[in-house]
Order: structure tokens, then sequence, then C-alpha cells
């Protein structure tokens, strides 16, 4: 589907991107840990049981996200998207431990195939940078110049990179994301209808993965909407098209949870099993002090840039009026959602606020696009280079050192 796209955008634009990617993904390939010590190591886990044994489930119970369903049999709790995306790489891993199976030991082996799995979440991250570089030179008539700078801020100057290193399926999402954003931007601008079909594919792909991507569902019905207020007939064929296009996936869901939970509408993440975490019973006020406020969970501490988007945000409003209500309906639900959650804030395992990593181009969007702007005043461009010198410097510190291993041991020690 994203070849699709790509292939439609000229030549010279398709060399830039590819070489975008290429820079970026070297960079990540080269700091990569090696190995994953998220929750994705799990959704590798069906993935590989789904080939090997041809099964969605384990016959007994495993520790980790795992649920077990009413049928007595163990079931992943997250959602299927992300194990979807590694069933190439458990493929390879397959075939790859069956050739080696006589020669090395497992723990041998476990380190080739940990780092195969480890160079899925470094393509999900370069090819959202990617597609960011792409929308800010197709959808926003950027200069190469602008939108390389901006692209490299991106990939560098936010957690984004940390998470280059993390399986987290909220990854997954922010790459799916910004695809669909780009898909749909085309589909505005050119009205070819393909690109609604994309990026249609890219929200249910996204809703199974991570069923908070319903709401990207819904700030795009808000952006169509505007943009296609006069031309009703249009609006309510869009309407149809994607009604039609999302129920197999919407099917596929059901049918998912049915297995795991006895319930069509009810996944685990929803159970009882995690409301300790996931219940919207949280405070609303202090979950959102503390995701834009809290050192540890700041919004604006782990993704600088979004700082200068509400600097820029009036004028971002002003040249692109649409977009912009866009990216604020969806942030603003994103927030919200989130500070409701009982411990999503304040008991998150991870760097920063780990479940906005998937909406992180929508949060620099308004920065990257008024970027010549910023430049011209001399307090903003000193903000500018401030939000960019602390974002690289608390990435780096992750880099150099594995921020999920140091949790765990402090956990382990009691501190």
């Amino acid at each position: 589907m994203v070849d699709q796209q790509f292939l439609s955008v000229p030549a010279t634009l398709r060399t830039e991107i590819t070489l975008v990617f290429a820079l970026v993904c070297s960079v990540f390939i080269l700091t990569s840990a090696g190995f994953d010590t998220s929750e994705g190591s799990y959704h590798y886990a069906i993935a590989h049981q789904v080939l090997a044994e041809g099964s969605l489930s384990f016959a007994q119970p495993r520790p980790g996200t795992y649920t077990v369903a009413p049928n007595g049999r163990t079931y992943a709790s997250h959602e299927f998207g992300n194990t979807l995306f590694l069933l190439p790489v458990a493929g390879f891993n397959i075939a790859l431990e069956k050739a080696l199976a006589s020669r090395y030991d497992e723990r041998r082996i476990g380190f080739v195939t940990g780092f195969a799995v480890s160079l899925m979440p470094v393509a999900y991250c370069a090819l959202t940078i990617a597609l960011f570089y792409a929308m800010l030179r197709i959808s926003f008539e950027k200069s190469i110049a602008t939108a390389f700078s901006c692209s490299m801020a991106f990939a560098f100057c936010t957690f984004v990179w940390t998470y280059s290193r993390n399986l987290f399926d909220g990854v997954l999402c922010m790459c799916l994301l910004t695809g669909a954003m780009v898909s749909m931007m085309q589909f505005v601008r050119t009205k070819r209808l393909r690109y609604f079909l994309v990026a249609m594919a890219l929200c249910g792909f996204g809703i199974i993965t991570r069923l908070s991507m319903v709401l990207l569902l819904t700030a795009f019905g808000i952006y169509l909407t505007m943009i296609f207020w006069k031309d009703r007939r249009r609006l309510i064929r869009l309407v149809l098209i994607g009604g039609a296009e999302l129920a197999p996936f919407a099917l596929w869901q059901v049918y998912y949870n049915h297995l795991r939970t006895g319930h069509w509408l009810m996944s685990p993440v929803m159970s009882d099993q995690y409301a300790a975490v996931n219940s919207l019973t949280g405070n609303l006020a202090v979950g959102m002090s503390g995701l834009l406020f809290s050192p540890g969970k700041s919004i604006f501490v782990y993704v600088p840039l979004a700082l200068l988007s509400v600097v820029c945000f009036r004028r971002f409003m002003a040249d692109y009026r649409c977009e912009a209500i866009f990216a604020a309906v969806l942030c603003g639900m994103w927030l919200i959602l989130h500070s409701k959650m009982a411990g999503i804030w304040n008991h998150d395992w991870g760097w920063g606020p780990r479940h906005f990593v998937t909406i992180a181009p929508v949060l620099v969007l308004p920065a990257c696009v008024e970027w010549e702007w910023i430049k011209e005043s001399l307090w903003r461009r000193g903000l500018l280079i401030c939000a960019l010198t602390w974002g690289a410097i608390l990435s780096a510190s992750s880099i150099i050192c594995n921020w999920h291993f140091r949790e765990g041991l402090a956990i382990a020690q009691g501190r």
C-alpha cells in the first residue's frame, strides 16, 4: 500500500525519501541495543507460535502480558497488529533456528534471532521519519533543507530515537499513523480515491494494533467533514467506502476478542485483569498535569519540539486551518484518554510518556511546518536552539544507557 503511494511521486522526490530512510535507518541500526526487552517480545512469541504451531495461543499459562481464555488456552492480552507485522521476521528466525540447531545451543541461537527482532522498531521509526519528510515536502511544500532539518530534529531530538530500540506496539502505530496522514493529505490535495483507501487501510491496521487508534479515525472524520462540508454527496460516499474497508478489521477484532475473553466487544486490556492501569477512573486534572508538566513524564520534556508547536500553533492555524484542527483534536483526545487511565502517566514503564510516541509526528508538526517563521525571530530562534539541544542531550542519554534495564534494576533493589 505504501509502495503504491511511494511510486506515484516524482523520481527525484522518491530518491530524497529513500536517502532519508537510509540515513536514519543506518544511525538507528548502529545505535541499536541488538536485543529487545519490551512487551514486544510477547507479540513476537505469538508470531512464532502462529508459524511454528499454526496456533494463536499456547496450551499452558505463560508469564507476561497474556490472558487465559475461557477455553483454557493462553492468548496475548494485547491486540494482534504488532504480531502480524512480526510474522516475516518470525518466519526468518524459524528457518534460522533449524539451520543452526545442530551447531549451536539454544542460548546462542537466541542472540542471533533476538538481533533480527530488534531491527523491527528500527524499521518502524526510520520509515516514520521518511514518511514525515515526504509529508513536509509534498503536503506542505517545504524546501529540501527545511524538510530535512525538521526530520532530523524529529528523529534525534525527541524520544523517537530512544524508541527505535523498543518493540512497543505504539511505535508501529506511530508509523501507521504517519503513513495514514500522508495518504489522507494526498487524497485531499489530489482527490484520488486510492489515497483515501490507503489511509483507511492503515487506520484499520492501527486499530487492530492498539484500540486507542480509533481516535485517529475520529480525527480524520472531523478533518474530512471540514474539507468536504459543501460536497455532502462525496462525504457520504467516503463514509460508506471507509466503513466497508474497515469492516474486515472490525470483524477480526470482535472475533479475536471473543476468543480471548468470551465477549465480542471486550478486549483483555479492557477487562478486570488490567483495571488497575487501564480503567478510566483516574483524576483527569492530575493526569493531564502529569503528562504536561511532570519532569519524568512530561510531553514537553521528552518531545521539546511540542513546546514550539504550542508557540506557533496560532500561525499554523492561520496557514493550514483544517490540518491544525485535525492535530488539535487528535492530541486533545489522546491527552484526555490517557490522563483518565488510572495508572498510565505515573506508573507507566517507559522513557517519558511512551503512549505519546504514537502521536509524536502530530505533536511536532506545527513547529516543523512553521520552521522558517520560528527562525525569523531572535527569541524564537533561541527557543528552538534550546529545545533541540535539550532533546539531543536527553535522547543521547537514553542511548548510552539502557533505561529499561536501569528501571528493572531499581525495582529489584527495592529503590
